[in-house]
């Protein structure tokens, strides 16, 4: 187990009432998705958590394949959607490198609030290239800045260190977390080949980017991709 999947485990149980506070950017994600959603789509969510807006689309669509680091968080997720009688999720303890996800595989990749918590976050973002079919959509929510602002990097230096004090007394691991202001987040997707079709900011304390990006078609996939897979 890494540190990254044992932190997130002990998070699990107090993680649906510290995100209440994001109520309203959880409202307003679910939303704008909506719109890019339809009943023949197959989906793979990365970092679904513990399924909050998971099961908040789930009838949008055909099939989600939802994905996590964290086991506890998946077993939240499970009964979330047993106790609402869904049954077109599939919630997996695993990552976008899992060899079960095969290229061109997905219509629709979404990534709400993961992004900032991946250290490979180039080589996941060719990947999540690699495993959307042509003119897929990748669909993604982070927390970030605007160059103007005060800069999200300074939450996560606090954050940091108090998790840095937490676990030097056995409390919790150290999390891997990145910081990121918007142009930064636009370029990582183009980079990876995508098109960028839609931005938005939805205003939380801290900030949040959202970001529709599309494959462009018979786009050759990058090699770095590949080897993350290998």
């Amino acid at each position: 187990m890494n540190k990254s999947e044992k932190f997130w485990d002990l998070l699990s149980k107090i993680y649906d009432e510290e995100t209440q506070r994001f109520e309203q950017m959880y409202i307003k994600t679910a939303e704008l998705t909506k719109h890019y959603l339809s009943k023949n789509n197959v989906v793979l969510e990365i970092g679904c958590g513990t399924g909050t807006l998971t099961n908040d689309i789930a009838n949008c669509v055909k099939v989600i394949h939802a994905i996590d680091f964290s086991t506890r968080m998946i077993d939240i997720a499970k009964r979330k959607a047993n106790e609402c009688k869904i049954n077109n999720i599939e919630f997996k303890q695993a990552t976008i490198f899992d060899v079960k996800y095969k290229g061109e595989s997905f219509d629709v990749i979404l990534a709400f609030n993961t992004l900032h918590c991946i250290e490979a976050v180039e080589i996941t973002i060719s990947r999540i290239y690699e495993l959307l079919k042509p003119e897929g959509l990748f669909i993604s929510v982070t927390p970030s800045s605007g160059s103007e602002k005060k800069t999200f990097k300074e939450f996560l230096q606090i954050l940091r260190y108090i998790l840095f004090i937490l676990s030097r007394i056995g409390f919790v691991p150290i999390p891997y977390m990145n910081s990121f202001k918007t142009s930064e987040l636009e370029n990582l997707m183009v980079k990876a080949g995508f098109h960028i079709t839609k931005t938005e900011s939805i205003h939380t304390t801290e900030g949040h980017y959202y970001i529709v990006c599309q494959r462009k078609h018979n786009q050759p996939i990058q090699p770095t991709a590949k080897a993350a897979a290998d």
